[in-house]
C-alpha cells in the first residue's frame, strides 16, 4: 500500500496497546477503527526503528489513544511516522519497514492527515 492508503486506513484508530522492543528495534500498535458502524482491527508493525520519541501524557484509565493526526514521510533513513492523539501526545519514530495488517507500506512521498477529508500532501 502507498503512504496515502496507510494514512486513510489508520486515521482515527483507537490504539489499545503501543509497544516498543528496544532489543528488536520494533514498534507495534494494536487497536481498531470504526467505519460506517463496522469495527476493524488494526495492527501496525514497524521494524528497524530508530529515533523513537514519546512526548506527552499517559492515557487516562477512562481515556483513549486516538490516532487523530497521522504523518508519514519517506526519508533517506526510512519512514518517518508520527501520531498525535488530539495533540496531547506525540509519538514519532523512523523505521526501515512499516506494515498495516500485514501489508507493507511502499513507495515514496509524504502524507499528513488530520481530518476525514485528507489525506493531504505533507509540507516539505
Amino acid at each position: 500500500m502507498d503512504p496515502q492508503e496507510f494514512s486513510r486506513k489508520i486515521y482515527c484508530a483507537i490504539a489499545d496497546t503501543v509497544t516498543f522492543d528496544a532489543v528488536a528495534g520494533s514498534v507495534e500498535i494494536v487497536g481498531s477503527v470504526t467505519e460506517f458502524g463496522v469495527r476493524n482491527l488494526v495492527l501496525v508493525v514497524a521494524s528497524g526503528v530508530t529515533q523513537l520519541r514519546w512526548d506527552g501524557v499517559v492515557k487516562e484509565p477512562d481515556g483513549f489513544f486516538e490516532l487523530s493526526t497521522v504523518e508519514l514521510r519517506w526519508q533517506e533513513a526510512g519512514w518517518f511516522v508520527a501520531f498525535e492523539p488530539w495533540f496531547t501526545t506525540n509519538l514519532n519514530f523512523t523505521c526501515r519497514t512499516l506494515q498495516l495488517n500485514g501489508v507493507s507500506v511502499e513507495g515514496s512521498g509524504a502524507w499528513y492527515q488530520d481530518s476525514f477529508d485528507g489525506p493531504l500532501p505533507a509540507a516539505d
